[in-house]
């Protein structure tokens, strides 16, 4: 009878023993993917440099080059500093008199905005 009990409880404990290792890695998952996915989707990302790519060309407009920052365009043409959905700055640089702006979509997921071609492009 005793051998039979512990037999029993051998396998609650494994039972147990997975449930808690499936939840950890659920709860690690969920963790791991709110710090490398929160950058927005790429609509949410467009639509947030939208702006900062009108004021960009309006700066160009006026002073016949695009600024060497995107801060530049603060508070004359934009009333803040142009964000990602995630908070943070975006990636601006400039390339052959045109500029390159964008955010990070996802943990090496990169949309980026070509001024030169008109369009988006993903970089990962």
């Amino acid at each position: 009878m005793m051998a039979r009990m512990a037999h029993f409880a051998g396998m609650r404990g494994s039972a147990l023993s997975a449930t808690v290792g499936f939840l950890l890695f659920g709860i690690v998952a969920y963790v791991i993917w709110g710090l490398f996915a929160s950058g927005g989707s790429e609509g949410e990302m467009e639509a947030a440099m939208a702006p900062a790519i009108e004021a960009l060309d309006k700066y160009k407009a006026a002073n016949g080059r695009y600024p060497d920052r995107v801060d530049a365009l603060v508070p004359g043409l934009l009333a803040a500093a142009p964000l990602c959905p995630d908070g943070k700055k975006p990636i601006y640089f400039l390339d052959k008199n045109e500029f390159v702006i964008g955010c990070a979509v996802m943990m090496f997921d990169r949309r980026l905005y070509d001024s030169g071609a008109k369009k988006w492009k993903a970089l990962d």
